[in-house]
């Protein structure tokens, strides 16, 4: 077969791996995975259920702060596709921002529950009441919540 310059193209190379060399072993090695993990939630989900461990409240309480967390991901995600959008380079400083606040938050909230902890103790010692007894401080990954 010659083309325009009269050179002869090179006759195609025969195909000398087998049919088995040739699979997607990286493919099946990763549906395998995904049907193995899939099984494993599976039945330790229905194991759990089964075992009646936790109540429906309890239950209520997972799937909120599941969603809740999985929104504050969402969101992190979102704001790191934003600014690889707009910059079209990877920015981790958000991360740092958000490890930050979540450490403050943490070291803020175990040092204000001691504060309390302490003084109400002491009040309930001297026998006033004060209405700060009943504070109790949950934190979070995003912030201090005094309830």
């Amino acid at each position: 077969m010659a083309n325009m310059t009269g050179v002869q193209a090179a006759p195609p190379v025969p195909a000398t791996l087998s049919r088995f060399a040739r699979l997607p072993w990286r493919r099946i090695i990763q549906v395998l995975l995904a049907i193995g993990i899939g099984l494993f939630v599976a039945i330790g989900s229905f194991r759990t259920l089964q075992s009646n461990t936790y109540d429906a409240s309890t239950w209520k309480s997972f799937i909120i702060l599941g969603v809740a967390q999985g929104g504050i991901y969402a969101l992190i995600a979102l704001g790191y596709t934003l600014v690889y959008g707009v910059l079209r380079m990877i920015n981790f400083a958000h991360g740092e921002v958000f490890m930050f606040g979540a450490f403050g938050s943490y070291f803020f909230a175990t040092a204000y529950a001691s504060v309390i902890a302490s003084s109400s103790s002491m009040r309930r010692a001297s026998g006033s009441s004060s209405r700060w007894n009943s504070v109790s401080v949950t934190t979070s990954s995003t912030g201090t919540i005094l309830v």
